[in-house]
This record gives C-alpha cells, structure tokens and sequence, in this order.
C-alpha cells in the first residue's frame, strides 16, 4: 500500500521554536523554528518512507471557530516576531522539497488535514499525519497515523489505535469528548473544573460518549462529581463542538502532485547553507535512480562545495604523498578511531616542492604549516597514511618527542562504549608538529596512555571523559589528567542545538566539511 505524509507546518514550526535552544545564523538570524521543521520533515522522510508528501499550513484570521466562542484561543499570546519571521523561510524549503501546501480561509490546518486524510483513505493510501498536536488523535483510523515528537524534535512516536488505546483507555473518535470533558487551556475550552485527564478517561470509557453520559447522569458518582458535570453541561457540549475536526472541505487532494520525487536539490542545499544547516544535508533524500551510495557521494561534494572536501578513507594512500603504512578500513572496529588535533601545524606535502613523509616533514625535514583548520582537516581525512601505528614495544621510542609537547591531542576507542565496560581498541595521539601517532590493541593502547598520562601532558580532546575514565578504572586514586581543551564542551556552549555533539557534526556546523560516516573510515 501507498504511503502519504501529511505535516502540520504551523505546528512544526511552533515546536522547533519553543524546543530548541535559540540557534542563529552567523548573520543573527534566529532559525530555530526552521531547524526544528527541517529536521522533523527529514526523520520523517527516512522512518516513513513515503511515497507522497504534502504540508497544511494556517492562515491568518479569525476561523468558524471564532464566531462560534468568541473567547477561542483567547489565551493565547501574540506570535512572537522572531517566530513570524521563520516562516517565509519554512515556505522556501517547502517549496524547493516541492511538497503541495494545502491551506483554508476561515479554517484551521488540522480541518484541511482531516478533509486530506478522508480522500486517502478513499484512495486505498495509508496516511500518517506528522504533528505536534494531539487534537488530531480523533483522525486515526486503521489506514491513517499520527507521528509526534517528545524530548525536542528528534524523539518520535507513532500513534495507531492500539497504541491509543494502551495510554488511554480509549478509542480514536473518543478522544473529542475527552478533550470536551478535561478541558485544553492552550485553546481555552475550559472543560469542567477538577475532571482532569484520569478522570475526563474513566467517564469517556464507562459511558461511551456524552450523550450517553449525560442521560445516565444520575449513576455518576460521586455526587460532587455528578453536579459539576450538570453545572457546566453547556460548557462540555460547546467544546467538543470546538474540538470536533471538520473534514468536508473544499480541498482536493492531488496525489501526483504530491508524490515524492525529484526536489530542486541545488535549491535545498543552498538554502541549508544559508540558515547553516549543514549537519541536515546528508539527510536529504536520494533523487530519482540514485543509490544511496550516490547520494552519499553528491550530497558530500555540493556539501564541500568551495572547501576542502574530507575523503573518504581508503586501503591505498593518494598518488604524491609518499609511502606509509595506510589504515584498513574497519581495522578499528566499533565506529572507529576519532582523532582530536591540534591543527595550528600539521605537515602536508609540500604545494610546489618536496614530498611529505609519513612522519610529516617535507623533503627539507620541516613540517610543513597548515594556513587553516579546514585544510588541515581534510588533508588528515585524505591521508591515512600519516597515522603511525605502534604496539606496546614502540611507545619508548616516543619519549624524546613527547618531551618536546606542551600538549597532545587525544582520542581512545573502546570496543563498549559503556564506561569501564569494555576494552581499549586504540589510543591516539597527535603533536603541535603534525605527528599523529597509535598504539593499536589493548596493549599498546594502555601503554601509549600510561605514558602520556605518566608525563603529566595536558589534554586536547573531543570528548575528553573516557580517557579520564580509563586511567580511574586502572588507578583509582590517580591524579586526575589535565585536560587543556575539549571541543565537545566547547561545541555545546556554541551551539546546545546541534542535534548531536559528535566531531562529524561539529566539523559541519563550524567548517563547513562534511566527514564520513565512522565506518568508512
């Protein structure tokens, strides 16, 4: 069966900008709201798999609601500017995804929805409306959904009938009279005063609906119960009125129009880096015959566009860089090894003269300095090579350049990243010159580590606390290792809305680079 993905633009929207922490472009443009949409719409995409797409939006205005209470989301506060502000730029993307907007005058987007999701059904398409508001809960059915968030915008769960059924007790076209009963402040339908959500749940599945309730009052105990019930009988009858979700509109939903196919990439992409979304790109979907591979490879080079693009890492060194002992991918196992380095110098080959060595010097013996992080970064992603694999019998070898370090940048990987529950798989290093160094297997890693921790060294990390773990797990009553910087800190103090604070996603928010995934590496 088909699958269509209805989203609730208004809503998404609105959850993005109260969810997330305040996320700014580097001009100061606040695109919270933006993110939040963007990135609901691509879990979306990859979880669901549909094969059409179609948004409702709002639209300014009193509604028929209104001029039926005249107080109907009287409560509600005027939308802030920095939120209106977000939505020409939603409408962009939308637009560049080429999803159809369907929107009504005089109703809400959840009534367009409800007519959208009545003509799927008739077409034998199975619908899951992507929203934030529960209210829609009334419209699931066998064939049609609900997917919201919690925690944020990442954290989703799917509503069917069982699973509304599991967290109330009650049935999809129940949950009308159950909002009328227990009331909803955001859309002030004050319900009755003290039946709150427990309450509002019992009476709904003992009585089956309000009419049912209402003309067997008299068994409803106990009695104060009972005479609040019939003290605001109008009020519970005027709100399932309000909460009751009109599905006969003048809309027409066009499935071709909305199938999910090729987007205008160039466009998204482009608009991504404008709001610097770049940790969003990969995510975007494959175009018409392309391989995820494909897309992959695509995404990456638009991503790298006018940067250094990071390769990926190979069995074979690139031509000009010289010999060296290369990585072979998945030889670390777990998701790999994630170096921190310093990136002020690190060697390279040289532009016009000499070849850089493994060790990272040109042929005149001079590590050869890096103008920007960005370069750096690729050229070590490029470049295997430059990665020195000890055992434990090489770490002695290391003293005299050690002894030159101020600090080292470091990295560990463990085969369970449960702290003290697995086995170091690697410890690496890297030095002010450009030297990256790796003690490879349980051995060697605890050698390397012993040695930089013996020596005092300070710390340059991403994610500096399993190594700390590491030495209080061997040596409980160890001095604790300095730790000079570490990135992972220092990304979230940027930037709490990244959606993870992993180096992969904090070398595309801040270098514009988009890395492999770990085991490519």
């Amino acid at each position: 069966m088909e699958r269509l993905m209805l989203l609730d633009g208004f809503g998404l929207v609105y959850r993005g900008y109260y969810a997330l922490p305040p996320l700014t472009t580097s001009k100061g443009e606040l695109v919270n709201g933006v993110f939040g949409f963007c990135s609901i719409v691509l879990r979306g995409f990859a979880d669901l798999k549909p094969d059409y797409v179609a948004v409702a939006f709002d639209l300014s205005g009193p509604t028929f609601r209104h001029e039926q209470y005249a107080e109907y989301k009287a409560t509600r506060t005027r939308m802030p500017d920095d939120l209106a502000a977000q939505f020409p730029k939603v409408r962009e993307v939308v637009k560049a995804l080429r999803i159809p907007v369907y929107e009504q005058q005089g109703f809400e987007a959840d009534d367009v929805i409800g007519a959208l999701t009545v003509q799927a059904e008739a077409a034998g398409v199975e619908t899951t409306i992507v929203t934030v508001d529960l209210d829609m809960l009334q419209l699931v059915t066998d064939r049609t959904r609900l997917m919201t968030t919690r925690s944020g915008v990442e954290n989703t769960v799917i509503y069917d009938p069982a699973r509304i059924w599991e967290r109330y007790g009650l049935r999809p076209d129940q949950m009308i009279d159950y909002k009328a009963l227990k009331g909803d402040p955001t859309d002030n339908i004050p319900g009755v005063p003290g039946v709150g959500e427990k309450t509002a749940a019992k009476l709904v599945a003992e009585f089956g609906d309000l009419d049912a309730l209402y003309t067997r009052i008299d068994e409803v105990k106990p009695e104060k119960l009972r005479d609040k019930l019939v003290e605001h009988r109008e009020a519970v009858y005027r709100g399932r009125d309000l909460s009751t979700i009109v599905r006969e509109l003048p809309v027409t939903l066009d499935l071709e129009a909305a199938r999910l196919a090729d987007y205008d990439r160039e466009t998204v992409i482009r608009l991504f880096r404008e709001y610097e979304f770049r940790t969003l790109i990969e995510r975007l979907p494959a175009m018409s015959g392309e391989s995820a591979a494909d897309k992959v490879q695509a995404l990456r080079e638009v991503a790298t566009g006018g940067t250094v693009a990071a390769a990926k890492v190979g069995t074979e060194r690139p031509a000009g860089w010289g010999s060296g002992r290369p990585i072979r991918a998945g030889s670390l196992g777990g998701d790999g090894l994630q170096l921190s380095l310093d990136f002020d110098t690190v060697s390279r080959p040289a532009r016009e003269a000499g070849v850089a060595t493994a060790a990272g010097t040109t042929g005149g013996g001079e590590p050869v300095r890096f103008d920007d992080l960005a370069t750096a970064l690729g050229a070590t992603i490029s470049d295997p090579g430059r990665i020195e694999l000890l055992d434990a019998e090489g770490v002695p070898a290391l003293a005299d350049w050690l002894a030159g370090q101020a600090a080292v940048g470091a990295s560990i990987v463990f085969d369970d990243p449960r702290p003290r529950r697995g086995t170091a798989q690697a410890f690496a290093i890297a030095g002010a010159d450009g030297r990256v160094v790796a003690g490879m297997g349980e051995a060697a890693a605890d050698a390397l580590r012993r040695e930089v921790e013996g020596r005092g060294l300070p710390l340059v990390a991403h994610e500096a606390k399993p190594i700390l773990v590491a030495r209080f797990a061997a040596q409980p009553d160890a001095p604790a290792t300095k730790v000079e910087f570490d990135t992972q800190i220092a990304a979230y103090i940027l930037n709490a809305a990244l959606r993870s604070q992993s180096i992969a996603d904090v070398v595309a928010e801040r270098l514009d680079l988009v890395l492999p995934p770990p085991k490519e590496l």
